[in-house]
Parts: C-alpha cells; sequence; structure tokens
C-alpha cells in the first residue's frame, strides 16, 4: 500500500515540476517529457510478470492531459499504448529484468 502511495506522490510530484520549473530551464532548447523518462525506467526496472509499469503510465498520461491543451485522454491513450508495448517488447526480446 506504501509503494502505491510512494508511486502516485512520485508522479504527481514529477508532473508538476515539468510544467511549472522544467518548463523554464530547457536542455539545448528543448525541454524533456520527464513522465516519459520516468515510466521507460519503471518498465526497465521493474519484474518481468508485473503489470504495475502499465498503470503507471496510465496515471502519467492522466497528469501529463491536465496539464496539456490537447482534448482529455489523448496522452493518456497514448502512455498507455506505448507502455503496453514495450513491456511486451521486453518481455519477448530482452526478457531479463535488472531487479529480480
Amino acid at each position: 500500500m506504501t509503494k502505491y502511495i510512494f508511486l502516485f506522490l512520485l508522479v504527481s510530484m514529477i508532473a508538476v515540476l515539468q510544467s511549472s520549473v522544467f518548463a523554464l530551464f530547457p536542455l539545448w532548447g528543448l525541454v524533456p517529457n520527464y513522465l516519459i523518462i520516468f515510466v521507460i525506467l519503471y518498465l526497465l526496472l521493474e519484474k518481468e510478470r508485473s503489470s504495475e509499469g502499465v498503470f503507471v503510465a496510465g496515471f502519467s498520461g492522466l497528469w501529463f492531459d491536465v496539464f496539456a491543451s490537447t482534448p482529455f485522454g489523448v496522452y493518456t491513450l497514448c502512455f498507455l499504448v506505448g507502455a503496453y508495448v514495450l513491456k511486451l517488447t521486453f518481455n519477448r526480446y530482452v526478457g531479463v529484468s535488472i531487479v529480480s
């Protein structure tokens, strides 16, 4: 239970910082999407048969939709589809979890 609360707070903090502070300090003229970076790293580090990364991607997409000017749900769908494809790719071709 505490793990999910920690993930909720971490994703919320990354989303707020990305939209407020990190947008003011671009790297080489670009602002990286830290939520996507976090989701990819979480998918790489989670256990092979776990599906928490897809839920983290969905929640990250919801936060990204809150701060975006696109129709609501576009980024949630993109994050979910991307996480699902990455999860399938990691399980099929990589097959080795970094964390045991």
